[in-house]
């Protein structure tokens, strides 16, 4: 899969920024980077499946609620 090879590669970035390049601020920097696309990642799949809810139940006004809720993370 894509993301494992993309998180493999970073992984090795932090690890030479870390040691031979010396600079571990700017390993945290990446590290942090990666957190926020995971979360970012993760919000995304939470929308579509929202979304396909008030797709399949527009009746409901929960599902809608939290398409909104999801759209202001």
């Amino acid at each position: 899969m894509a993301f494992s090879g993309i998180s493999r590669e970073i992984l090795q970035i932090k690890e030479q920024l870390e040691g031979p390049h010396g600079r571990p601020d700017l390993s945290q920097h990446l590290g942090h980077i990666q957190e926020k696309e995971k979360e970012k990642l993760q919000l995304t799949a939470q929308l579509q499946l929202a979304k396909q809810n008030v797709q399949d139940h527009p009746e409901v006004e929960a599902h809608a609620q939290e398409v909104r809720e999801l759209k202001h993370k």
